[in-house]
């Protein structure tokens, strides 16, 4: 039982983060420059995917997740993506399984050095 609650919050997971990548791909949609997008499992899959796209269109990105190395390796390849001086590429490691006071200093540390999410 408990794992078909994973499969099915994977599935929903999925359909929204590919709803997502479709409109971050759709010109004029979004507004991306400026604004600031934080991805959960950022280092990698299709959470990386997310922050290519909304990194090299000029948005601020936090990048959640729970391994620092591979935080380190998405926070590299990003940089190559900068459109300007001014963007935001934060990397924060916390597990959002369970950490709830981590998830919580995490999201109030990106909004305090990026803007509102």
């Amino acid at each position: 039982a408990m794992l078909w609650a994973y499969v099915i919050a994977g599935s929903i997971g999925l359909v929204i983060a590919l709803r997502l990548v479709s409109r971050l791909t759709e010109p004029g949609k979004i507004p991306l420059p400026g604004s600031h997008v934080m991805i959960t499992g950022g280092s990698s899959g299709i959470g990386l995917a997310v922050a290519r796209i909304a990194f090299a269109k000029g948005a601020n990105v936090t990048l959640v997740a729970r391994n620092r190395a591979r935080l380190a390796t998405a926070r590299e390849e990003l940089e190559k993506l900068r459109k300007n001086e001014h963007q935001r590429l934060l990397d924060v490691s916390v597990d959002v399984g369970g950490d709830y006071a981590g998830i919580e200093d995490a999201v109030n540390g990106a909004i305090e050095t990026a803007g509102p999410v």
